[in-house]
């Protein structure tokens, strides 16, 4: 089954009662968003729910991904520390707004899927949880993102399937086979 959730707590609750009522262990992988392609000699675009359901990529002309307007409410102080968190995630930086003395509003346009995969989790981090943010969707925009298939014993297992931007996706490849080595017996 494939289940997604509200947050971190939800995820970890549901994930606590299966270990402990079902005796079961759940795999655990990275939320995705739907993403939107435009084929070759289509009229209308196709809408892609799961990366394990692309078509041939020598089929596709574009790939669309869901944008929204992610904005920060925090302290100034934390400014730069936000910025810099900001940076290293696909944001467009648009505005900074001081609310008073003390309080800044920063508005960015960002990629769904670079918020909601431990976004706000690094926000807290960097602003000692003093930070908030709120998204809202603004459509779809041209990007360029792959599908990363991992394969287990030459196997392709598509819950590990995900899109990712093409200019990381030799990193978070490498990233992921390192946690799975150390979580999969050699047999």
């Amino acid at each position: 089954f494939r289940c997604g959730f509200l947050g971190l707590l939800h995820l970890e609750i549901i994930q606590a009662r299966l270990e402990r009522e079902f005796e079961i262990v759940p795999t655990i992988t990275t939320p995705s968003v739907v993403y939107e392609l435009e084929l070759r000699g289509a009229t209308e675009r196709m809408i892609l729910y799961s990366p394990s359901d692309m078509p041939d990529p020598a089929s596709i002309e574009a790939i669309y991904e869901p944008y929204v307007d992610l904005k920060i409410v925090a302290p100034s102080s934390f400014l730069g520390s936000i910025l810099d968190l900001a940076s290293s995630i696909r944001t467009e930086y648009k505005n900074t707004e001081y609310l008073d003395e003390e309080r800044v509003l920063l508005s960015f346009d960002a990629p769904l899927m670079d918020v909601i995969v431990n976004f706000h989790d690094r926000l807290k981090s960097v602003s000692s949880g003093f930070a908030s943010m709120n998204y809202e969707p603004i459509g779809y925009r041209l990007s360029d993102v792959v599908r990363l298939d991992i394969l287990v014993a030459n196997e392709r297992v598509d819950a590990f399937s995900r899109m990712v931007p093409k200019n990381r996706a030799f990193s978070e490849g490498k990233s992921t086979v390192e946690k799975l080595k150390a979580v999969i017996p050699r047999h």
